[in-house]
């Protein structure tokens, strides 16, 4: 598997579309009005251990869900993290109520700016939960 941590440059000022955004969650650190929130139901088949490695090999391959924005120079920028996106693993009751607790304020700064949980329902169903800041991610990329 390709790794593309040494071919990406580790700062890249915001667009302008990111600056605004980036401003107004400053303004107002504690919404969630960009998060986005999507819900797969996975594979029955789908063995639980390997999710880590499929997100550890994901987020080396798209590094945008290992950033976090700071102002390096002065410059609003995302800013490349080394850290791993780690998956969090719980039974719920009601997947429709386990994907609205899954979103909280993100903050910009620290990151990474995207999280991920797997939950399993009674019937043993396993579904991965994506929270993710529009700043890194635009939402039409879905099918």
């Amino acid at each position: 598997m390709m790794e593309h941590r040494d071919t990406i440059p580790a700062v890249c000022p915001l667009t302008q579309s990111q600056l605004g955004v980036y401003l107004e969650c400053l303004n107002d650190p504690t919404s969630m009005k960009y998060n986005i929130i999507v819900l797969c139901r996975l594979p029955e088949n789908t063995v639980l251990s390997r999710i880590a490695e499929a997100v550890r090999v994901a987020a080396n391959n798209h590094p945008a869900l290992r950033v976090h924005c700071g102002t390096p120079g002065g410059v609003p920028s995302m800013i490349l993290g080394d850290g791993d996106i780690h998956v969090t693993v719980r039974d719920v009751d009601d997947i429709e109520a386990a994907s609205r607790t899954v979103a909280r304020p993100f903050d910009l700064e620290k990151g990474p700016l995207c999280r991920l949980e797997v939950c399993r329902d009674p019937s043993g169903r396993l579904y991965l939960l994506f929270d993710m800041h529009h700043i890194i991610f635009d939402g039409t990329s879905i099918p």
